[in-house]
């Protein structure tokens, strides 16, 4: 047992200590009588120098004492602090060998003697009152051990009745691990077994193990629902998908700190279940997108109108009934929306491109515009127009070859046809071979002409294969060859600010996709093995 406060030092201190104490008070004794002793002899020496010698004797007599006194402390204190420091070394040797109830009762006899050196002794060398302090805490802590290693036993137990699926057991140990650990958190206050995070894990561990039925659970219905979903029973997947998001629901609330609570599970089975559930109207909904690319690359503009409406308000359904559906992402919201802002101009955009268009010489399937696109084509699709020499009839300029792109994307869904920026290996097929000795001014609008500012487009002559403006006025983007991590772009034709010299070389330059030149525009190429024949003449003015 650990030794109270009140009990007595050790008999052996004592006895040494009192045989110690009446040494020194004998030897004050003697110098007393010693003393009183030439008081009496100096009795005959006259008043005057009795007193002198008395008090010189009594100043003396006072510093003996006094040393007497310290070395008295100093030889009490270091005998106590060795006899402290031995039982350290014992409680040590005890709790090495796992004996930890007796190391506890060591370390706080040790303490009790260091204490007692620190009260009785301050002024002693010996005097340490942070060991003292280490050695209250060093005992603590062995008296703690056990319970600590008490608590991990039942951890670990509990830990192999959950591998083999014994649930209950292990729940039961896991029990009984928190509250030990409790118990140290509350009587052993400041050891290092007391821990508030390791009785936070302890939790989080039950309430993994009593959320485990109801984990796998949902697993089962989770697996069974993607079962199906693969087979194609979309409707009773969707149903056990819910099923699945109200289980997770229900494990969050129960046991919000298993590793097996998770919002996103949540989250995940929601989107399947939406996804399942609008896979039927999804695939009616792409069946009438094909059908309307289908009607719109036929001009069949006005049955195209009226399905494009009905698609809006399906989309609209589609998109609040299933917010989470991956199928949305399959039906291109951004074109649909698109189309019925321009329902009423689907009929003026084709026919002012179709009757734009013409073959590549040498290239299958791919058709051309005639001119530059000029800006009252590419307002009309884009809503806008950069340009910054302004006119309905000019080139449009000023333009990146990222909202080319665009541009072709957006014209590709009101005609219900690939279209695209032209390559350079089909710009020279429709450029042909070209002369340029011939009257080239009489093709080409360059600085010596234009005063360095785009013309209307087909105002000059057309070259050999009916096109106007291959070269010169502006130009023109050509479509990415290099990879598509590419920064740049290639634009070719020369422009109104080069010389008739320069335009003729048929000039390639480049620029950053993103960046604008008011003198670069670009024509566009429209791919179809079977295009549809002009309905009308051009809207296009020459």
């Amino acid at each position: 047992m650990i030794r109270s406060k009140k009990e007595p030092l050790p008999v052996e201190y004592v006895r040494k200590n009192r045989r110690r104490y009446l040494f020194i008070t004998l030897i004050i004794v003697f110098l007393s009588c010693a003393v009183w002793s030439i008081f009496l002899f100096l009795g005959h020496l006259g008043p005057r120098k009795v007193n002198s010698l008395a008090l010189q004797s009594v100043r003396n007599l006072g510093g003996e004492k006094k040393s007497l006194e310290k070395t008295y402390q100093k030889m009490s204190a270091r005998e106590l602090k060795e006899l402290s420091i031995e039982l350290e070394m014992e409680a040590q040797t005890l709790k090495q060998a796992g004996d930890y109830k007796a190391a506890a009762t060591k370390y706080d006899e040790a303490f009790e003697l260091q204490k007692s050196v620190d009260q009785n002794y301050p002024s002693s060398p010996e005097s340490n009152p942070g060991r003292a302090g280490r050695l209250k805490l060093e005992a603590r802590n062995a008296a703690a051990e056990p319970l600590f290693l008490n608590s991990l036993t039942l951890e670990r137990r509990a830990g192999s009745f959950a591998e083999v699926g014994e649930l209950d057991a292990a729940k039961e140990a896991l029990d009984q691990a928190i509250e030990v650990q409790q118990q140290l958190n509350k009587e052993y206050r400041n050891t290092r077994q007391a821990s508030t995070l390791r009785l936070k894990q302890l939790k989080s561990k039950l309430m993994e193990l009593k959320s485990q039925e109801l984990f796998a659970e949902i697993e089962d219905v989770a697996a069974r629902a993607v079962s199906l979903e693969e087979t194609g029973e979309m409707k009773r997947s969707g149903e056990l998908f819910e099923e699945a998001v109200h289980l997770q629901k229900q494990l969050n609330k129960d046991f919000p700190d298993s590793s097996h609570a998770s919002l996103d599970r949540v989250g995940e089975f929601q989107k399947r279940a939406q996804t399942a559930q609008s896979a039927l109207l999804a695939h009616e909904m792409q069946e009438k997108s094909a059908q309307l690319e289908q009607l719109l690359a036929m001009r069949n503009t006005d049955e195209a109108e009226l399905l494009i409406v009905e698609l809006k308000q399906e989309f609209q359904i589609f998109k609040e009934a299933f917010p989470l559906s991956a199928l949305i992402d399959g039906i291109s919201g951004a074109r649909l929306e698109y189309l019925y802002q321009h329902k009423t101009d689907l009929a003026t955009i084709q026919d002012q491109v179709y009757n734009a268009l013409l073959p590549v010489p040498g290239v299958t399937n791919v058709r051309m515009l005639r001119t530059e696109v000029p800006q009252s084509l590419y307002a009309l699709l884009m809503i806008t127009n950069p340009s910054r020499n302004p006119s309905g009839t000019n080139p449009v300029d000023s333009v990146s070859w990222v909202e080319a792109e665009e541009f072709c994307e957006r014209l590709s869904w009101i005609l219900g046809k690939a279209v695209r920026l032209p390559a350079e290996k089909e710009y020279r097929k429709a450029l042909g071979v070209f002369d340029s000795s011939s009257d080239a001014s009489a093709l080409i609008w360059s600085i010596s002409e234009a005063n360095g500012l785009s013309q209307p487009v087909g105002r000059k002559k057309p070259f050999p294969g009916g096109y106007f403006d291959l070269l010169g006025n502006v130009s023109e983007w050509l479509a990415l060859e290099e990879p598509e991590g590419s920064e740049t772009a290639f634009h070719i034709g020369g422009h109104v600010q080069d010389s008739l010299e320069t335009i003729t070389s048929i000039p390639v330059r480049s620029l950053r996709k993103t960046e604008r030149s008011r003198l670069t525009g670009f024509r566009i190429v429209v791919i179809d093995p079977a295009l549809a024949k002009p309905r009308g003449k051009s809207d296009i003015e020459h």
